[in-house]
């Protein structure tokens, strides 16, 4: 938040329909309007809109301030009265843009931002991939908490319903120090954000409708505060049949989903607020029923016929083997004390219970029999202190323990367990320090994890007998960072950050040993893995010329010892069928990219809007190329806003592409990695949306068509390109009314 006017923004008053744009220092008057209670709504181009709840008095005064909500732009997040942090470097989407991409997963939303990929698992299934790294390396952020599930490895999507999000940031930099688990790619985080004081009740009923799949998705939000107390619940329902690729189905890829969440936050004095979340989430996932094959000759095969084995001609909403099923309960608690005007006390515990099946094709009636069967349990406690010791100096110190628990349930699957039983304790304590200077931010970190891991595993011993090893592992994990940000001048602005960070190999990287049912592929851990090291340094520079144009440009590099990664080993044959295998191993490595976003503002109605990922990835052991990075690619947007039409308010057409380069493997690692890379493709989409206020409710209307041209495609990044195409055309329409 600059404090500076805003100009041009938005006023209008919802009983009255009454409407006003504000000056150039932002100032607005309303003029002959009644004393009494009044719902408010302002919107300003690149800010995300403030609903307010007044009680306007004779001659009132309101001050309103809004925050940016452009991906485009690099973010201060203000979470309550504090700024967190001021050098990092984060991207933002605000709740409107979240409300229109909700029939997606989290990662495929998290992938309109530039630098953001998505690693797939067909349809289904999706990870974000930041600065080209994924999986543990990536943080997931759901209210503030790890989730903890994503420690199963890359086959597991977020168990998150986007609906109940306010904002979705990535964030990058020093802030990332705050968080255990070594956030070596970065941060994706979910937050619901907070509940108006109003002693109304508000809401939200959302419906999705999406062509491919012909997937229905049905949402609704209320919430009501007060001084006192404010409290919020979601819920959400899911239906998606199969996808359908240009020319054919993609049998057994649908997917259900029903989530639910509740928020309660009440002041126990003026100084004493305590917050509680609970949130539950299931989904049902299908898995391409052509990926799971019986034989070696078939599944080279595959890599060559056109259309995925045991495809069936007909949609179909039906969910059979194999298929995944997993449920999660997250519950927090929360309690914030102003110890004095300087000073700030919050503790914080989270307990996660996560339940995941994974069904195989079976025989003997048995395919409703999971054959892989877990719980995960976490407990998790914090305590973190901010200070602000003058006006030009300010430090966040924190102490942090989380206990996780794995658990096989073998007596139900009656087979060896993926990923071996065991309890992890991680202790950590962070310390960031903040101090202005002129017209610079500075900002300096240290964290430290202590991580035990007890781990029971069922493995063949010399003579190829069965015999449970126990591990005892111990790690040190240290970090340290450094970031400052500098306005040149209003116009220019730059941010850099830089980072040393270490990471223990998680158990699935060291003990994995079976089929991952959502990759269709054996994995195999090693347990002589040691913890990665790694040095990052990220530059970002903001320029703005006028009202006008807006360029951002994003540069970082990272060195890697011993960076753990899934090497192709060819295929494998079990008693569930014919499967490629991975090897988890480690190498030296470097990874170097840039990201540009450029933004201009032709007129009052037409806006420009591109981007443009690089990364350059090595091998440096063996000087070949990274396996598994995402490709470069140039995305571009034309919008045009239609001035309101009587009771259409905000209208706009926006035509937009994405164009993938096929990645530059040589030869050598074209053979490891079982087929050559996919070649490059164009994708074009096309949306329009309105407004339509209807006394003091608004309903928001939109549609758009994904892949227009229906491209036959396969992504490098999706783990079942071996064995179909991509998903073809795909038509949504979202209705969303507020009230």
């Amino acid at each position: 938040m600059s404090g500076l006017p805003k100009c041009y923004a938005s006023i209008m008053i919802l009983e009255s329909s009454q409407g006003m744009i504000t000056d150039s220092l932002g100032r607005f008057e309303f003029k002959n309007i009644c004393p009494g209670q009044y719902h408010i709504k302002v919107t300003h181009v690149g800010f995300t809109p403030e609903n307010l709840y007044v009680d306007l008095q004779e001659n009132s005064n309101q001050t309103i301030s809004l925050d940016r909500n452009d991906e485009l732009l690099d973010e201060i997040l203000v979470h309550g009265e504090t700024v967190e942090s001021l050098t990092k470097v984060s991207n933002v989407l605000s709740q409107e843009k979240i409300l229109f991409e909700a029939n997606n997963n989290l990662a495929d939303l998290a992938a309109v931002i530039s630098g953001v990929n998505v690693v797939k698992n067909g349809p289904g299934v999706s990870k974000p991939v930041i600065h080209g790294l994924y999986g543990n390396r990536v943080t997931i952020l759901n209210n503030g908490i790890k989730q903890a599930g994503q420690r199963w490895g890359n086959d597991h999507a977020p168990e998150i319903d986007l609906f109940v999000a306010d904002h979705l940031a990535v964030i990058k930099g020093v802030a990332g120090l705050e968080i255990s688990g070594g956030s070596l790619g970065g941060v994706l985080e979910i937050h619901p954000g907070p509940i108006a004081n109003d002693p109304h009740l508000h809401g939200d009923v959302n419906y999705i409708f999406q062509s491919n799949g012909l997937g229905h998705t049905l949402n609704s939000k209320i919430q009501k505060g007060n001084d006192i107390d404010q409290w919020r619940i979601v819920g959400t329902a899911k239906l998606i049949g199969d996808a359908k690729a240009p020319g054919y189905f993609l049998t057994n890829t649908g997917r259900r989903e029903s989530n639910f969440a509740g928020q309660w936050n009440h002041s126990m004095s003026k100084k004493w607020k305590i917050n509680s979340y609970y949130s539950f989430f299931h989904t049902d996932i299908g898995i391409l029923k052509g990926s799971h094959i019986s034989n070696t000759r078939d599944l080279k095969s595959a890599l060559t016929v056109k259309e995925p084995f045991n495809n069936d001609d007909n949609f179909s909403y039906k969910l059979e083997s194999p298929r995944q099923s997993v449920n999660h309960h997250l519950l927090l608690l929360e309690s914030n004390h102003s110890l004095s005007e300087t000073s700030q006390l919050s503790l914080k515990y989270a307990g996660q219970l996560n339940r995941r099946n994974e069904f195989d094709v079976r025989r003997g009636g048995e395919s409703n029999t999971p054959a892989v069967s877990m719980s995960l349990n976490s407990q998790y406690l914090e305590a973190t202190l901010a200070k602000d010791v003058n006006v030009n100096l300010s430090y966040r110190a924190g102490l942090q323990y989380n206990y996780l628990i794995n658990k096989n349930h073998n007596g139900t699957t009656g087979r060896l367990p993926l990923i071996p039983d065991y309890n992890s304790q991680i202790p950590g304590a962070f310390l960031t320090f903040q101090r202005s200077y002129l017209k610079s931010i500075l900002e300096f970190g240290l964290r430290y994890d202590l991580v035990t891991q007890n781990v029971r595993n069922i493995e063949r011993n010399d003579i190829g007998n069965l015999e449970v090893y126990k591990y005892n592992n111990l790690a040190h994990n240290f970090s340290v960072a450094a970031g400052v940000s500098r306005d040149w001048n209003t116009n220019f602005t730059s941010k850099l950050n830089i980072g040393f960070a270490q990471r223990a190999p998680e158990v699935n990287e060291l003990y994995s040993d079976g089929v991952h049912q959502g990759v269709a592929s054996y994995e195999k851990g090693d347990p002589d893995l040691t913890a990665e090291h790694s040095v990052k340094a990220i530059l970002s520079n903001d320029y703005t010329i006028g009202r006008k144009l807006f360029l951002q440009t994003v540069f970082y590099g990272q060195y890697f010892k011993d960076y753990i990664y899934l090497k192709p080993a060819n295929d494998t044959t079990t008693i569930r069928g014919t499967f490629w295998k991975f090897d988890y191993d480690q190498t030296d490595a470097l990874l170097l990219g840039a990201d540009f976003n450029f933004s201009y503002t032709l007129s009052h109605h037409y806006k420009l809007d591109f981007g443009y990922a690089h990364l350059y990835a090595q091998d440096l052991v063996n000087n070949i190329p990274l396996v598994f990075m995402p490709s470069n690619a140039l995305t571009g947007r034309l919008t045009y806003t239609i001035d309101d039409q009587g009771v259409l308010k905000n209208n706009s057409v926006s035509l937009g592409g994405k164009y993938v380069l096929e990645r530059d493997i040589i030869p050598q690692v074209e053979q490891e990695e079982l087929s050559p890379p996919p070649p490059s493709y164009v994708l074009i989409n096309i949306s329009a949306s309105t407004s339509i206020l209807i006394n003091k409710s608004i309903i928001n209307i939109s549609f758009k068509v994904e892949n227009l041209l229906n491209t036959e495609y396969r992504d490098y990044l999706d783990r079942l390109r071996y064995f179909a195409d991509a998903s073809g055309i795909n038509a949504v329409l979202t209705l969303n009314y507020k009230f």
